[in-house]
């Protein structure tokens, strides 16, 4: 284009690109004057040709979806008072905030009223009336089909119904009147669950639409054998528990489905071993799949079982001097002493867990711990008291340059199967993480001098209390150029702020900072002359928490005459 005129001639730039009559040259058009800005939540600002966030005083200014923020800007997000969403989503809260997200309608059946299912829709899911049903299976699972519509069933709970009966709620109906307990009775709830040992138990009697639970202390590495015998017109399942509810273990072989074997009997095995020392719960509950609509389901006929339990000879660790270490709470206590390496050697793992602690680190603290395992199927977890976590795979080492939280530090050491293993670990805890580029270019007087295609692969230090600050000076390009920088860091690193200045007499002015093209890229792209020397900074305003890699980038730039 013609600079002299001070006119831009728009015939003269490529397609995309603009004059910039200021210089005389075409440069790239600036991303929202040519289109729009991908969020509803921004502003092209005319004068940068950058998207910018949109300023508002209420909520009103802001888009569907979005408030007004305490810096006057509209930022995603919904009043809980009074939310203003699109079509087809809801305000829904955000744990430890007092605003919400416009999110769908709908992430499941159970979400919606009765008689409306969760369908997708745009993108979104909402909650749509349900089609007419012939019978209960057209219908969602919590749902019942009447008269040709899905709704909700007679009963949805036991105190839907008189005593003694109860609700069935795969059939919506009241069942059990006149059903008879068993010796272990009332046992329907985890909390009223009857102590069982090891032993052989008949005349069990399970009524219909409820539960039995039975509890058992179980030693670590112990191999039980439940075997579970009742007619084969019953569907009745085993399951067993830990103490928060967690499902271990389920047993639920299916009997024959014809008619000619309903009366034969049918038995069942499930084994399981104990990973620790620990009380475990088992439920026995009766699946509907085969009694769901035949009339003894309906009359509510009580189930007629028998229960056996073996325990195999326990497989215990006695050669290991650190046991019983199964749980958190036992777990053995550790040396912390600084800038020595530490060996726990020839430890044995019987397919439970084994536990260490490392007590009252410091947050600036180094950690590194090298994990050699007789099978690949080990592992090896760090976790904080704070619920960071970081896995080591068997005869791999892992290093957590700065700690980030004061307090316990546990090592879990686990496998995939219950096989017996042999592992060995190696720690050390140094003071200070020691960062191998730290104060290299801290300062603008310290700055490195990268040259163009020279790719500068280096640390990102932190100090004791905050992130270091980086400055690079590049050279200046032979001709008006457009300058193209890219950095890569690793996922270790929070969000960077990469900045271009230009050294003036009057010092620095900023030029541009770098977008983000995903998580760990940023780029500059800048129209820049060769009349005053370029200056990068890079650094952040995230605090110090910890760091379970290195943190490190490489940054690289080039020129490209117009």
């Amino acid at each position: 284009c013609r600079p002299e005129s001070r006119q831009c001639p728009e015939r003269d730039c490529p397609p995309g690109q603009i004059c910039n009559s200021q210089i005389g040259f075409c440069q790239p058009e600036p991303n929202c004057q040519r289109d729009q800005c991908p969020s509803p939540a921004e502003t092209c600002n005319e004068e940068t040709g950058e998207c910018i966030p949109q300023p508002c005083e209420r909520d009103e200014a802001c888009a569907a979806g979005y408030v007004c923020d305490s810096s006057n800007t509209c930022r995603r997000g919904c009043r809980l008072e009074q939310p203003d969403c699109p079509a087809g989503t809801i305000c829904r809260p955000v744990p430890d905030s007092s605003r919400g997200l416009c999110l769908s309608e709908c992430t499941s059946n159970q979400e919606c009223p009765y008689g409306q299912a969760c369908v997708s829709q745009g993108g979104r899911s909402v909650c749509e009336i349900e089609p007419p049903c012939q019978e209960d299976g057209d219908c969602r699972s919590d749902e019942v089909c009447r008269q040709g519509n899905c709704g909700a069933p007679p009963c949805r709970s036991n105190e839907d119904c008189s005593d003694p009966r109860v609700c069935d709620r795969a059939t919506g109906q009241c069942v059990g009147e006149g059903c008879s307990d068993d010796l272990f009775a009332p046992n329907y709830t985890r909390e009223a669950a009857a102590d069982l040992d090891i032993g052989a138990f008949t005349s069990l009697e399970l009524c219909p639409g409820r539960t039995e639970w039975f509890e058992l202390d179980v030693a670590s590495a112990t191999r039980l054998v439940f075997r579970l015998e009742h007619a084969a017109r019953y569907d009745l399942d085993l399951a067993l528990f830990n103490a928060r509810g967690r499902r271990l273990a389920i047993n639920q072989q299916t009997p024959g489905r014809r008619r000619s074997d309903l009366d034969r009997s049918f038995a069942s095995r499930l084994q399981w071993t104990a990973d620790r020392s620990r009380t475990v719960f088992m439920r026995i509950d009766s699946h509907p799949s085969v009694l769901r609509n035949t009339p003894e389901r309906q009359e509510g006929i009580t189930a007629n079982y028998e229960l056996e339990i073996e325990r195999d000879t326990p497989r215990r660790c006695d050669d290991d001097s650190f046991e019983e270490n199964d749980r958190r709470a036992e777990a053995t206590e550790l040396s912390t002493r600084t800038d020595v390496q530490h060996l726990i050697s020839n430890k044995r793992l019987c397919g439970d867990e084994d536990w260490y602690v490392l007590r009252d680190l410091q947050s600036e603290q180094h950690l590194s711990v090298t994990f050699e395992g007789s099978s690949p199927r080990l592992r090896a977890t760090l976790l904080s008291s704070s619920g960071g976590r970081a896995t080591i795979d068997s005869n791999t080492s892992r290093q957590i340059p700065r700690l980030g939280v004061e307090g316990s530090w546990w090592i879990r050491v686990d496998s995939e199967r219950n096989t017996l293993s042999e592992y060995s670990l190696r720690y050390e805890v140094e003071a200070n993480y020691e960062c191998p580029a730290s104060e290299m270019r801290s300062s603008l007087g310290d700055a490195f001098e990268l040259e163009p295609g020279q790719r500068e692969e280096t640390y990102f230090c932190p100090r004791r209390d905050e992130w270091e600050v980086d400055w690079y000076v590049l050279d200046a390009p032979p001709l008006a150029s457009t300058l193209r920088l890219q950095l890569e860091a690793t996922s270790s690193l929070p969000p960077l702020d990469v900045t271009l200045f230009e050294r003036t007499s009057e010092g620095l002015a900023r030029l541009r900072r770098a977008e983000h093209s995903d998580d760990s890229t940023y780029l500059i792209e800048r129209l820049v002359d060769r009349s005053h020397s370029l200056v990068l900074r890079i650094g952040t305003s995230a605090s110090l928490s910890s760091l379970f890699d290195p943190p490190s980038y490489s940054v690289s730039y080039r020129y490209e005459s117009n």
